[in-house]
């Protein structure tokens, strides 16, 4: 058995602790390396998620989709970043394809019709009323 680890900081001296990008560790394995790998890959697919939410939620469809689709890029078919893709498709006005993304959600796994409706009812998630009832579930 072996173990790897990879930091990664800010380039820019700051206060100790602070500014680590990256702190990834894997101890006890064959393959090390193999498993940092994916874990830097999970690392940038759920940074593209913190960015996307955060776009979304500062107006910035655009920004938001650009973002879902790079931690997409890192963690394909990653639900919860289909999710956030599908808002910013839905903010964007492109109800067809944010439609056709959370139907695909759905039939992956039925307990997104709950969530789906969740965030449409706290209105963050917009959709028109009539697309909303179309989803299947529930």
């Amino acid at each position: 058995m072996m173990a790897a680890a990879l930091v990664v900081v800010e380039a820019e001296p700051c206060d100790p602790w602070a500014g680590r990008l990256v702190d990834l560790r894997v101890d006890r394995s064959s393959d090390p390396l193999a498993h940092l790998r994916r874990l830097l890959n999970a690392s940038d697919g759920y940074d593209g998620f913190g960015r996307a939410v955060g776009a979304l939620f500062s107006g910035d469809p655009a920004a938001a989709l650009v973002s879902a689709d790079e931690g997409l890029s890192a963690l394909p078919g990653e639900e919860n970043l289909r999710f956030v893709r599908a808002g910013a498709l839905a903010a964007s006005g492109d109800n067809v394809s944010a439609v056709a993304e959370l139907r695909a959600l759905i039939a992956a796994r039925p307990s997104w019709a709950t969530i789906i409706r969740s965030f449409a009812a706290k209105g963050l998630l917009t959709m028109p009323p009539p697309i909303l009832e179309e989803l299947p579930g529930e």
